[in-house]
């Protein structure tokens, strides 16, 4: 009674840069939002499912790597924001924490061709298209270990335990210390996004509504 039907990718917009144009955009996006130095980008809104807090507190605990790196947190700010403050008001590398609020659609691309990778802590999440977007984009991709996000990255994305810090931080330590690593990363990814197109949404879609039909034809 079920069938399980995958969203699709725009695979014109999420893609490899390429030329001048892109690594103009990529230069002027870091600008607008005072990206000084290499880092992971978080994209979605800042709410308790997404667990950003877990992702603070991790970065923080990285010790002399999190001095190297920003950590970019964009989406609007949605509820229980001022948990998320509270969480980094003391923190001695709290200027490195930046936070966007609402972009534009244009802004993440370029967003995802900068950073040295992709990270998605949700406790919970519907399907996980931002890995895909993510991966389309060369970005390595680091993922909570929920089920959804692990079965759409597939081997592109490596995971870890979104109710510990420890975990988390010992998997970002893995991927930004790890460039061989992150090759295989951005291979797999770029190998794993093939498999969702929108083409493929509607064939499968309609595939289920000729079965439905099928059956209560025969039925009837």
């Amino acid at each position: 009674k079920i069938s399980v039907v995958y969203h699709g990718l725009d695979h014109e917009r999420f893609r490899l840069p390429s030329g001048a144009a892109d690594e103009k955009r990529t230069l002027d996006v870091k600008e607008k939002y005072k990206i000084t130095k290499p880092y992971l980008l978080y994209v979605g809104n800042v709410q308790p499912r997404k667990n950003v807090q877990g992702l603070i507190r991790a970065f923080a605990s990285m010790g002399d790597l999190a001095n190297e790196y920003q950590l970019v947190i964009a989406g609007a700010k949605a509820w229980l924001v001022e948990d998320v403050m509270s969480e980094i008001a003391d923190l001695s590398i709290k200027d490195d924490i930046i936070f966007t609020g609402r972009f534009e659609d244009e802004e993440l691309p370029p967003l995802l061709w900068g950073a040295t990778s992709f990270v998605l802590p949700s406790f919970y999440e519907g399907f996980g298209l931002p890995i895909l977007e993510a991966a389309a984009c060369g970005t390595p991709v680091t993922i909570a270990d929920t089920p959804s996000l692990v079965e759409v990255a597939g081997e592109a994305g490596i995971s870890f335990d979104p109710n510990s810090t420890e975990s988390i931080a010992k998997t970002l330590k893995t991927v930004l210390t790890n460039t061989e690593k992150q090759v295989k990363l951005r291979q797999k990814g770029l190998t794993q996004v093939l498999e969702f197109t929108w083409s493929k949404t509607a064939q499968d879609t309609l595939q289920v509504l000729n079965n439905v039909y099928e059956k209560s034809v025969k039925k009837s």
